[in-house]
């Protein structure tokens, strides 16, 4: 019996030293495993979550580079570049951006999802047949999904093509009758064609389908169908609608091709729309068939402005400043002209004209106040009293005294920086000047 106890004893003695063996060492497994298992997936996860929040934040730098470190812990996976590929599209870098797409689907991304990245690449490089291709292959894999199909009927009026234009919205209402964009669309690309624009205006209830609304109730009372048609392109033309105003001043000149007005205003929204050859074409007729047109010709300025040809584009701007001595956004473009050349005290005259005329106008002040902090210029103070102008004129506005702040701290006055910038981030704390 004692010596089945002091076995027993041995073996319990035995059991505790193994118990006390196995249990560090099974611990140390258990850490070992999850350093050798886990790290990489919760770094990756992690750098993923990182990459996120700093590309909320506009971070791009940190949010690039913590995808692309995603990218290198796992090489195989097409997400990281999908991110990146999203980050690069915010910061304009469409170039990276189509390449970190290219990586994605060359590591099996679902075809939708870097279908949609090129489709959105393509629209921010306003590369409308690019966007044609890419919004008709995700309409392929998913016939049903609208926004692909709104993106391909813009770029459809991007290109001119105003007849598949209008088969996509027709497509877009079909699917869903309620489509107030899809409605404003069609009604504006059958104003003055087509009565059932008035139904697809009314049914889209925007500013821009009021406005047509208002035109083709004026139409009524108009017998002059190239008239009529340019109302309805100036319409579009007030709203920024350079492509719809192309069409409506297309269809003018069809009715009458000597209509100066429509040549001018043509020519403005194609050289809007990156036509600037076609846009030239109408400015200069324009000019031709009515000379005395301070318009046509301040059109024809911003071409050639727009070209960097800024002799010329003073050229223009002068002869309607004879026309119109009035007008203070000419003398703006003129003192623009002046300072591209590094013309100062020329550009100066110009400016100070422009605020002379309107002198209750903010943004006059504010262009001249502008120049002086962008062109160094601290004589007399002169900086300093355009922006406290421009603060007069817009006590609440968060701008106007973070240029005040600007100008202060341009000439020495640092207190007065200090209280002008603090104004201005208490008015706007999101302000970054």
């Amino acid at each position: 019996m004692e010596c089945k106890r002091s076995d027993r004893g041995c073996v319990a003695q035995e059991s505790d030293r193994c118990l006390f063996i196995t249990f560090p060492a099974l611990v140390l497994l258990i850490v070992s495993l999850v350093f050798i298992l886990r790290p990489p997936d919760m770094t990756y996860l992690d750098l993923l979550r990182q990459g996120d929040e700093h590309a909320a934040r506009a971070e791009r730098t940190a949010a690039v580079a913590a995808y692309q470190e995603a990218a290198r812990l796992r090489s195989d996976d097409p997400i990281p570049y999908l991110r990146l590929a999203r980050v690069y599209l915010d910061w304009g870098r469409t170039d990276d951006a189509l390449t970190a797409v290219a990586e994605a689907e060359r590591l099996g991304a679902r075809e939708a999802d870097f279908e949609r990245l090129r489709l959105a690449i393509h629209i921010a490089r306003a590369d409308w047949p690019a966007v044609v291709e890419h919004a008709q292959r995700l309409l392929a894999l998913d016939p049903t999904e609208g926004e692909a199909r709104h993106t391909l009927a813009r770029a459809y009026v991007e290109l001119r093509e105003w007849d598949a234009a209008q088969a996509e919205y027709q497509a877009l209402l079909n699917a869903d009758p309620a489509d107030h964009v899809a409605h404003e669309r069609l009604g504006a690309l059958l104003a003055g064609a087509d009565p059932a624009a008035i139904r697809h205006l009314f049914a889209a209830r925007t500013d821009l389908a009021d406005n047509l609304l208002g035109v083709l109730r004026e139409m009524g009372t108009i017998d002059d169908p190239a008239y009529a048609s340019a109302l309805l392109g100036r319409a579009c033309f007030e709203a920024q609608e350079w492509a719809l105003a192309v069409h409506h001043f297309e269809r003018a000149l069809s009715h009458n091709p000597d209509f100066p007005d429509a040549h001018a205003y043509l020519g403005y929204a194609l050289d809007q729309m990156g036509y600037p050859d076609e846009g030239r074409f109408h400015l200069q007729r324009a000019v031709t068939l009515a000379p005395d047109s301070p318009v046509a010709h301040i059109f024809l300025g911003l071409h050639y402005d727009r070209l960097g040809d800024f002799s010329a584009a003073r050229a223009e701007y002068e002869t309607a400043y004879d026309l119109d001595p009035t007008n203070p956004a000419t003398c703006v473009e003129i003192g623009q002209t002046w300072a591209a050349e590094g013309r100062y005290v020329a550009a100066e005259i110009w400016l100070r004209e422009a605020v002379s005329l309107e002198p209750d106008d903010p943004a006059l002040w504010e262009v001249l106040a502008r120049f002086y902090l962008d062109h160094n210029i601290t004589t007399e103070g002169r900086g300093v009293e355009a922006a406290s102008e421009l603060v007069k004129l817009l006590p609440d506005d968060a701008g106007a005294y973070d240029l005040r702040g600007w100008a202060a701290f341009q000439v020495g006055d640092y207190a007065a920086a200090e209280d002008n910038l603090l104004q201005a981030l208490s008015l706007d704390p999101m302000l970054a000047s």
